[in-house]
């Protein structure tokens, strides 16, 4: 005969129930199917010590619905990350008060339409999880993402956060020299990365008539160079379009091979930082970072922003840029 010890009370195993994964997911899994993993059950599951257990009676399945898709989300995953008492710091898993302490809306307090799409949504990746390909599901968790930011009210600039820290930061945390945050970013990443940075500081000086303008620089053995170098010009809104341009520059390799070199500062044996460079010369911001994503990433183009604010103003509060020729 079969026996279970230490079984604890009946009622956690009665469905419907949401089950959450203790443990924290890592690689192509994480991305497949998150980090932190919940799913509905609509019976009774007997679980062991590796799970967590929401008993949802008498409550409408709905709400199990509802629930496995907040905890899913990607949103989750980063307060989990940044607030965790193990993940992060210890192990990769989840403990009780953390998952409790995760702050959800209440769905009575969700709007109709938005609680109707997060619902349909969640019902057909319950339903079809087993059998769809990568490519369906991504079809339908990326929107669910997007409805799950919609109702926690996350501004672009804040969704993108979130997604840098998950894509970067939290793969470099867990896979250290293997990590895509130190892959070269390729071009497209270049711009979207630049773009946020003068898109950050054009959101102030635009209400005074002037702009900030931007070239990436490339050469062809650029994927290869251990720097990469963008170029902000500050001049008189609307003289050129806010695009991010592309400019090649002879030799250029050359030379961030010889600045690589000169930005990396041994502090003791065996232990070396390295260094990014700002250069301002008249109107222009040169401005050369390592090779690696997690510097060019969007986040990070708004970060630089905030420096540069900083700089150009010092703790006087005047500019320290030239003014641009009218």
């Amino acid at each position: 005969e079969t026996k279970f010890h230490s079984t604890g009370k009946n009622e956690i195993y009665q469905g419907p129930l949401v089950i959450i994964y203790r443990t924290i997911r890592k690689g192509p899994l994480a991305q497949r199917m998150r980090f932190l993993m919940a799913g509905f059950f609509p019976s009774d599951l007997v679980y062991d010590g590796q799970y967590y257990g929401i008993v949802i009676a008498p409550k409408p399945d709905a709400y199990g619905h509802y629930l496995s898709a907040v905890l899913n989300s990607k949103i989750v995953a980063y307060f989990q990350f940044l607030t965790c008492s193990s993940w992060g710091v210890e192990r990769d898993v989840i403990e009780p008060n953390d998952l409790l302490r995760t702050p959800i809306p209440v769905l009575k307090e969700v709007p109709k339409n938005l609680l109707e799409q997060i619902l349909e949504e969640s019902r057909w990746l319950y339903e079809n999880i087993d059998k769809a390909t990568d490519g369906e599901i991504a079809a339908h968790q990326s929107p669910l993402d997007g409805l799950i930011y919609e109702l926690y009210g996350l501004t672009p600039a804040e969704r993108e956060l979130v997604e840098d820290t998950l894509a970067l930061t939290v793969d470099f945390f867990q896979n250290r020299n293997r990590s895509v945050a130190l892959h070269s970013p390729s071009t497209e990443q270049l711009k979207k990365s630049t773009q946020a940075l003068i898109g950050a500081l054009n959101a102030h000086f635009k209400l005074i008539g002037k702009q900030f303008f931007a070239d990436v620089f490339e050469t062809p053995k650029s994927p290869l160079t251990p720097l990469r170098m963008v170029k902000l010009t500050y001049g008189k809104a609307g003289t050129r379009g806010d695009e991010v341009q592309i400019r090649s520059i002879d030799r250029l390799d050359t030379v961030l091979n010889e600045l690589a070199d000169n930005l990396r500062s041994e502090i003791v044996d065996n232990l070396a930082v390295r260094r990014s460079l700002r250069i301002y010369q008249g109107t222009d911001i040169y401005i050369l970072q390592p090779a690696e994503l997690r510097y060019w990433s969007r986040s990070a183009g708004r970060n630089q922003a905030n420096e540069i604010f900083k700089e150009l103003w010092g703790a006087s509060g005047d500019s320290n840029i030239q003014q641009p020729n009218r």
